[in-house]
């Protein structure tokens, strides 16, 4: 008695929590009474060198099994006795499992577990998951049935041969769903079982027959004589016929049809699935229409709706490490042969991290959900050997926050060890090869959201900071005090039992409001399992589904909890049934908990895709209007002449010009030819259709020239536009500067060129990334800016840039290379350019983004180009990409929509911790090596500058590392200074960036800028087609973006996280992102070049090239008044009715790789339309 009032003081002691406590306290198991802990045992014929599931670990489930309102714990063990847990309140619990007869038979080794009311009879069932051991007997699953309570215990029978649920098919987890929609549960079980020594070998058949490694789907059939379900396996009528080892599955209506379909996170090689159900019985794998990437050995995974916009996120997890020693210890070197076999093999792009895919909403072409994978972007990556996320509203602030578990016992995949015991593993047994292989005791993590599609990691501050090989998780209101608590499995060592200190926190008493919601299905689904539920507050939207199984092998409460913001009251609940019906029940009593059962009245779910009203753009077959285009190009491995190259350089896009090539008055389009490819001309018809002609524009020993810039303009004033090629790319490196010529094309008028090599002189070759034309001089014609890329072979040099002076005769085109005389500044690899006079002084001036450099500002002076020193623009190093402008803000001067790489990327920087490249022929072999480094955490949590790449990739690009460095984790442990000396790196070659932020480069007009951050969702992926026009006719500019980068090196994997993005300015200095359903602007894939066109309909058409694809095309949903200025008339002052007035010019070019003919569209709202030359006078008004 004296030991129990010295505990309850203890208890009481720690549960008083004041504003400085942490989130979680972690409740003493000698409190608690749970004193269950899962010990595995290795021995010589039985260890994680010959068994690699044996640290995999177990599950634990919440439910209240005997009905007294507290809920219960069900813990699995492997090698131990599982645990059933009665909760007495207060957070102290009692073993229960010998009185409920809920123990395994001996020598299982069990797994997952669910609680569920299997039966229909309103008492909670257990069933268990048993897998691993050979004799098949001893992986019968258990269907423990409730009997009732007696003396409060609840009394089981074990049941599962009798329910058809006994299945021996190493079952890791289960799922309990109605995927028929007749009100009862059926069940799905994911299997793990490895049958093969190597199952990261690629094979072709990916659904042909199998056995212990597909899944199965039971179908729930009534047993008439025993009055009791009897389950039916469907599995291979049904389609689970995809092969893999599955660690965790969610129930989803991915399609918003009304039907359950089913998610499969897959160990290994093996792909994901996404089994969409048919409604007939069957389902379709559809993951590669849905997820562009996935998470390579994919453990637990969970459903959450990060941003409250009423859709579902999908979260796995797999084994990035946080440190870099681990990483360099575990992360093997890219292999570009595995990605071709990915492709020649039909599987999905997988890549070591963590995925979080973001839902946009379904796509009405296929009615299939589209993902964004943002996991970089969101800063939840990376969180070592992990098993269990799990989505949770834990400070109940309205937002789902994200726990993740993690650690394993015995780290096989260390390199070092790999290295050891491939030496060693005919000497030594088992049990000594396995004693010296590393651990991961890792702390969990606990993110924060931070409602902007980013978290924070809180892990150390809320309590959960605490050293583990944890693996099932659970979360649960076990206290009963409206906060969810957490309960973690533990290999080797007690649970994990914390209290959520979040209602005991005095700060938030007053302000912390929150509803517990229950639902109450029907008899044989009586948790309504499978169901969503949708709170409305406000503006607001949270959303929760309701599961049999989430995060690693475990079960969470299914009393959903939800916080509320500053007291506001629910407008309504909208619960989606697993039936298909919808029921919105309006201002529910906040009596805690709400209880919802099915109404009477309903409404049939249909599919949510459909077509919205109001649209700006229309997308619209390519085909239809003749664009039958489709881009090539070999699959060239730039890695191969430098192995460090952060991305590729030959799979940049090509470009596209758009102007009245024959003189019919009518836009017509030029696309640039890859390499071994010619270009592509299209003529537009008096119907809008496009006409293909073929042009002959590369000779025969020109043909492996890839075209990187192109220009359509009047060189000689005779009225017709000409064209300039320039040629770029890494494929042509043997070739020498004869692969990166200028070539320049007369046009006789009609939309036939002739080429006149003596136009361009042959000092003017580069490899280019823009060509750009402007009068610079005033002198009457139009001058040329070729942008210098890379020097081919040596990134990260800058190849040379020019400035060619127009000194055309009539008859005679010639330019000048004046690139000295104008005194034009050398910034760096530039990617895109653009002539626009930033400083109102009738000069063009240049505008250039710069690949490991500032955005740069050359100022025109009517004689040289000056550079601007600008300290916000030059303190913002970046990779930009892309530029686009216009008088954004309506202040009369030009602003500047400068595209960079983004913020979804491993590469991340700011201005205390850049990435750097350091390039030096360090071992003097005439190449020349690149070696990147970021800041990321020591062994103690500290930043420091390490090189981003593995010890593999250096050595590959530079032998002498392998003398330096003899292990992985030498290396793991050496910061850049460690690696190279100040002496080895005189002479390098060092460039730094800070920013990879999109930004609008905001003028002030006095001559310098202001940078602001694009919306977070213009940050998933680099930028490349950008266009900003007036869609809403408010008088204001808003945007058009594109993007993606699928050259990224084989570790970042695909940037590809852009489905296209339209930006409204909300006339406050800000943008607002447009959904692609609302804006109906959609681009899938590696999308660079944009340009529009407008037909003789008034329509505007967008056009947008995807590397591999054909084009995207989209129309303007309004028709518009078109203007198109004269030769001699560059810029403009638009006035509009209320007084505002906006600055225009007219570019021969703007955005990547992108020209579109020079005009503008006439706003309803516009009153008149100053042109103005190119010394700013006034030619002419248009009223």
């Amino acid at each position: 008695m004296k030991l129990f009032y010295i505990l309850s003081l203890v208890m009481m002691v720690l549960l008083s929590c004041s504003k400085d406590d942490p989130l979680f306290t972690n409740i003493n198991p000698s409190f608690s009474g749970i004193s269950f802990a899962n010990i595995v045992t290795e021995y010589d014929s039985f260890n994680i060198l010959n068994t690699e599931f044996i640290y995999n670990g177990a599950g634990v489930a919440i439910g209240d099994l005997n009905g007294d309102g507290l809920e219960d714990l069900y813990f699995t063990g492997n090698q131990v006795e599982n645990k059933c847990y009665l909760n007495l309140g207060g957070l102290k619990f009692k073993d229960i499992t010998a009185e409920s007869g809920t123990q395994k038979y001996p020598g299982q080794w069990s797994s997952g577990v669910n609680i569920i009311d299997l039966n229909g009879d309103g008492k909670k069932d257990i069933y268990v998951c048993n897998t691993l051991i050979k004799n098949a007997s001893l992986r019968r699953n258990l269907l423990f049935i409730n009997q009732g309570n007696e003396n409060g215990i609840p009394k089981f029978l074990e049941s599962a041969e009798a329910y058809g649920v006994d299945d021996t098919s190493h079952s890791s987890h289960a799922q309990f769903f109605d995927f028929d929609r007749d009100g009862d549960l059926d069940l799905f079980i994911g299997t793990n079982f490895i049958d093969r020594k190597v199952p990261g070998v690629f094979v072709k058949d990916l659904n042909d027959d199998c056995d212990m490694n597909c899944d199965k789907l039971y179908r729930n059939d009534w047993d008439s004589i025993h009055q009791h379900p009897y389950f039916v396996d469907i599995s291979s009528a049904a389609g689970m016929s995809f092969h893999g080892y599955s660690h965790s599955t969610l129930i989803n209506d991915f399609n918003e049809d009304g039907w359950q379909d089913i998610y499969v996170a897959n160990d290994y090689l093996s792909d994901d699935l996404i089994y969409i159900n048919n409604q007939d019985g069957t389902f379709t794998n559809k993951v590669g229409n849905i997820f562009r990437h996935q998470s390579s050995s994919a453990m637990g995974s969970d459903l959450g709706d990060i941003n409250n916009d009423g859709q579902m996120e999908l979260m796995t997890v797999e084994m990035l490490p946080f440190t870099n020693l681990r990483k360099k210890t575990l992360i093997g070197p890219g292999n570009y042969a595995s990605y071709l076999y990915i492709k020649e093999y039909g599987y999905q792009y997988q890549y070591t991290r963590n995925t979080l895919q973001l839902n946009e909403g379904l796509n009405a072409t296929n009615h299939l959900p589209v993902y964004d994978e943002i996991s970089f972007l969101s800063g939840v990556h990376e969180t070592e050997w992990s098993w269990a996320p799990l989505f949770a509203d834990f400070d109940l602030d309205g937002y789902e926050d994200l726990y993740v578990t993690n650690g394993f016992p015995k780290d096989v995949t260390d390199h070092d060890f790999g290295e050891y015991r491939a030496m060693a593993d005919n000497l030594l047994s088992d049990m000594d090869l396995q004693a010296v292989i590393p651990q991961v005791k890792v702390s969990n993590f606990l993110f924060h959201n931070n409602r902007d599609l980013t978290f924070s990691d809180v892990s150390e501050p809320t309590g959960v900071h605490i050293k583990s090989f944890s693996n099932g998780a659970a979360y649960g209101d076990l206290d009963n005090d409206g906060d969810l608590d957490l309960v973690v499995q533990n290999i080797d060592d007690v649970p994990f039992l914390f209290k959520n200190n979040t209602k005991e926190h005095t700060s938030k008493k007053d302000s912390l409001h929150f509803v517990t919601i229950q639902l109450k299905g029907g008899p044989f689904n009586s948790d309504a399992f499978g169901a969503k539920v949708q709170v409305f507050e406000g503006p607001s939207i949270q959303t929760r589904y309701i599961l049999s199984g989430r995060g690693y092998l475990s079960q969470s409460s299914n009393r959903l909890q939800f916080g509320l913001k500053d007291g506001r009251i629910i407008d309504s609940v909208k619960v989606y049934w697993p039936e298909g019906t919808i029921n919105v029940y309006r201002t529910p009593s906040l009596s805690t908990p709400i209880i919802l059962s099915p109404l009477s009245r309903q409404q049939e779910i249909q599919n949510a895709a459909q077509d919205y009203n109001g649209k700006v753009f229309q997308s619209i077959s390519p085909s239809s209007i003749g664009l039958n285009y489709v881009h090539q190009e070999k699959d060239f491995i730039d890695f191969n002449i430098q192995k460090t190259l952060p991305h590729k350089m030959s799979q940049q896009g090509v470009p596209m010009c758009t102007g009245d090539l024959n003189g019919d008055g009518l836009e017509d389009i030029i696309i640039g030819g890859s390499a071994h490819h010619q270009a592509s001309m299209y003529f537009q018809n008096k119907l809008g259709i496009f006409d293909s002609q073929y042009v002959d524009l590369k000779s025969p020993d020109e043909l492996q020239i890839e075209d990187a810039a192109m220009a359509t303009f009047d060189a000689d004033g005779d009225g017709d536009l000409d064209l300039m090629i320039a040629g770029g790319s890494y494929e042509n490196l043997t070739a020498g500067k004869s692969a990166y010529v200028v070539r320049f094309y007369k046009n006789d008028g009609h939309g036939h060129f002739e080429r006149d090599t003596s136009a361009i002189p042959a000092s003017a070759n580069t490899c280019a990334s823009t060509l750009r034309v402007a009068d610079i001089d005033l002198d009457g014609d139009l001058d040329i800016f070729i942008g210098g890329y890379v020097l081919p072979g040596t990134y990260p040099k800058a190849d040379k840039s020019f400035i060619l002076l127009n000194e055309s005769t009539k008859g005679h085109i010639k330019f000048k290379n004046a690139t000295g005389e104008w005194k034009l500044p050398e910034p760096g690899m530039i990617c895109d350019g653009l002539f626009s006079d930033f400083d109102n002084d009738g000069l063009p001036d240049l505008i250039l983004a710069v690949e490991w450099g500032p955005i740069t500002v050359l100022k025109n002076t009517g004689t040289e180009f000056q550079k601007v020193m600008d300290p916000v623009l030059d303190s913002n190093p970046g990779w930009w990409t892309s530029l686009t402008s216009g008088d954004i803000d309506n202040d009369g001067d030009i602003d500047y929509i400068v595209g960079n790489y983004g913020q979804n990327t491993y590469f991340k920087c700011n201005s205390k911790e850049p990435i750097t490249i350091y390039a030096k022929d360090f071992d003097q072999n005439g190449s020349l090596d690149p070696f990147i480094s970021c800041y990321w955490r020591d062994t103690n949590g500290i930043k420091r500058e390490y090189f981003y790449h593995g010890r593999d990739e250096m050595i590959k690009q530079l032998l002498t590392i392998r003398r330096k460095f003899q292990t992985y984790t030498s290396y793991g442990l050496a910061t850049v200074d460690q690696v190279f000396s100040k002496k080895e790196l005189e002479g390098a070659l060092i460039l730094k960036a800070n920013n990879f932020n999109s930004v609008l480069a905001r003028n002030d007009g006095k001559g310098h800028f202001l940078i602001e951050n694009l919306p977070r969702e213009a940050q998933m992926a680099p930028l490349y087609g950008m266009q900003a026009l007036d869609l809403n006719d408010d008088e204001y500019l808003d945007l058009v973006i594109s993007g993606n980068d699928y050259g990224m090196e084989l570790i970042q994997g695909r940037a590809d996280a852009m489905q296209g993005l339209v930006l409204l300015n909300d006339k406050h200095g800000d943008f607002i992102p447009v959904s692609f359903q609302l804006s109906g602007y959609f681009i899938s894939g590696d999308a660079k070049s944009l340009v529009s066109i407008h037909n003789p309909s008034g329509e505007n058409i967008f056009l947008q090239m995807i590397n591999l694809d054909s084009l995207a095309v989209h129309k303007t949903t309004h028709k518009t008044t078109l203007f198109y200025p004269n030769d001699n008339e560059y810029s403009g002052i638009m006035t509009f009715q209320h007084g505002l007035s906006r600055k225009i010019e007219f570019y021969s070019g703007t955005s990547y790789k992108s020209q579109s003919r020079a005009g503008i569209s006439l706003s309803a709202r516009s009153t008149q339309l100053q042109v103005r030359n190119a010394i700013s006078k006034s030619v002419r008004t248009i009223n």
